[in-house]
Order: structure tokens, then sequence, then C-alpha cells
């Protein structure tokens, strides 16, 4: 992530994808990365796919304070987006509206610095976002793949492994 930020660059736009279990700092990173960039004077957001559908789909309420095209627009301009927990969004067809808004947030990040962060491998990826934003998300995207133990459990793990302590 350090090498990411160190020769970030508008006119190269890169993407990174951050596949790995739960708990495994991938959220942590990416906002990490995004202070940084932020600190270096660009605009950039960080924002759940779940809580991205979510505040969507509240200004369908026709007493929202903001439009779906306000939050798309936000989206599409910011220096660098990352999307966090890419397939954790309900619903298991591409094709639903789920998969429509995804397409329409991946596909105004082309040619734009986007990060993204799953839980999911890639065959399961492709299957829950559906080939056409899959193929989108990996353009011009490096896959970082992190593994090892649960970070947020750590503190419940005694050091020898023989279970959960108070």
């Amino acid at each position: 992530m350090r090498q990411y930020c160190d020769t970030y660059s508008k006119d190269k736009p890169r993407n990174l994808l951050l596949t790995g279990s739960y708990g495994l700092g991938k959220s942590h990173l990416s906002s990490a990365a995004l202070k940084v960039l932020i600190e270096s004077g660009y605009t950039s957001i960080f924002i759940s796919v779940p809580k991205l559908l979510t505040k969507l789909k509240a200004t369908y309420n026709k007493h929202s304070e903001f439009s779906e095209d306000n939050y798309l627009e936000l989206l599409e301009k910011a220096d660098c987006v990352v999307l966090d927990d890419v397939g954790a969004e309900h619903g298991r067809d591409p094709s639903s509206w789920a998969g429509s808004k995804l397409f329409e947030v991946i596909d105004s990040r082309i040619g734009k610095h986007t990060i993204y962060t799953t839980n999911l491998g890639g065959k399961a990826l492709q299957e829950k976002v559906g080939a056409r934003n899959f193929s989108r998300m990996m353009q011009q995207t490096k896959v970082i793949t992190i593994s090892g133990p649960d970070h947020r459990l750590s503190q419940f793990t005694q050091e020898k492994g023989s279970g959960v302590h108070e």
C-alpha cells in the first residue's frame, strides 16, 4: 500500500483488489492509503458497497436531501475511491438493482484509481458481481491476497492457541 501511495499519479490510474478472509486488515489498509492520499491533496472516498446501496435506495424517498445522481457524481469525480466489502451486498443476481448500481459505479471509475476489498476469491467474486462487473473491476487492477489470523479475535486467543480466555 505504501508503494501504491508513493507512486500515485492521476495520470496513471491503477486499481487494487485486496482479497482475503475477514479480520485481516483489508479495510484498515485501504483506509490508511486514503488518509495518505487525502494528506497529499487528493479527493478520496471510502464506502462499503452495502452502505452505498443503502444510501442510494434512501434517495428514492421524496424527503431525501440527496439524489442518486449526487452520490454517483461524487464517486465518479473522486481521485480515489475504496469500495469496501464488494460481494457482501444482498442479492445473488448480478442483473438485479444492486448489480446494476454496482455496474454504474464501477463503469464510472474506469480510468480512475479504485481500491476494492472483498472476502471472496476470484471465482466467487465473479459469480457474485457478474462477469461484466468483474471484468471492469479487473481492468488495470493488481490483486493482493492477504492471509493470516483474524486480527479482531486475536485479543481472545491465548498465545499458545489453546482456546479463549477472559
